[in-house]
């Protein structure tokens, strides 16, 4: 596997320096079938001992970790955002900013009776708690 990745590597360099052209006038380089190392089946990967010392050697089945299985737990519930409302901030659009969905105005409205009394009349100011999604 290593020496395909390195293999592809060398081919995708010289190709990119054919498509992009040399700065310096050379003679153009060719690649042929017979200038690439010929790959088999039969290829393997070097064992650790035939590893070069800066390369990590890749893990055999007895090295990796064995799969775990994890018992399902109640995921954290996002919390309540506060908004503290400004000029131009209505129901629906605090709705479509922080629920994704404008139909959504009620549950905000819902979450802060104490504060929003007509829905048409935010208080500047006040603070809203917006329910999580």
């Amino acid at each position: 596997m290593e020496r395909i990745m390195r293999y592809v590597a060398a081919a995708t360099v010289v190709l990119a320096a054919i498509g992009m052209g040399c700065q310096q006038k050379k003679e153009p380089v060719e690649v042929t079938e017979q200038s690439l190392p010929r790959l088999t089946p039969t290829d393997r990967l070097a064992s650790s001992a035939e590893q070069p010392e800066d390369e990590p050697a890749m893990p055999t089945l007895r090295e990796a970790e064995p799969e775990t299985t994890a018992t399902p737990t109640e995921a954290p519930k996002p919390e309540p955002i506060t908004h503290v409302i400004r000029k131009d901030d209505t129901l629906w659009s605090l709705a479509v900013r922080y629920l994704g969905d404008g139909h959504r105005w009620r549950e905000i409205m819902d979450a802060n009776a104490d504060i929003v009394t007509d829905p048409h009349k935010l208080p500047i100011g006040g603070k809203l708690i917006i329910p999580a999604k």
